[in-house]
């Protein structure tokens, strides 16, 4: 069992203490929220992009698409393979990369 201080000087700098702490948890738990808001949103904006994306390489096919995007074809293919999961865990389902490079084809 924890003792209380003696003195009342004790006591007021422990009652400022445990407020500064109190302070600090909360700012702290604050910040843990903003970050998980943000987070959201840049999944979000993240998702949107690999969309847009997508239907450049619709378009384009995926070699020219990966031109026009300034991005290695691997590196493209990958964030369409990512999206395409991320799609499908939402409902949703992207053109996968063989259904656009056919669509260009014809």
């Amino acid at each position: 069992m924890t003792s209380t201080p003696a003195s009342q000087a004790a006591r007021t700098r422990l009652r400022e203490a445990q407020q500064a702490e109190a302070r600090a948890l909360k700012n702290v738990d604050a910040a843990a929220r903003t970050r998980a808001r943000l987070a959201e949103s840049l999944s979000d904006a993240d998702t949107q992009l690999a969309r847009a994306q997508a239907a450049v390489v619709v378009s384009s096919g995926l070699d020219r698409a990966a031109y026009l995007l300034d991005m290695g074809g691997a590196e493209l293919r990958r964030r369409l393979r990512q999206a395409d999961q991320a799609d499908q865990v939402d409902g949703q389902r992207m053109v996968s990369i063989t259904e656009s490079s056919t669509a260009r084809q014809a």
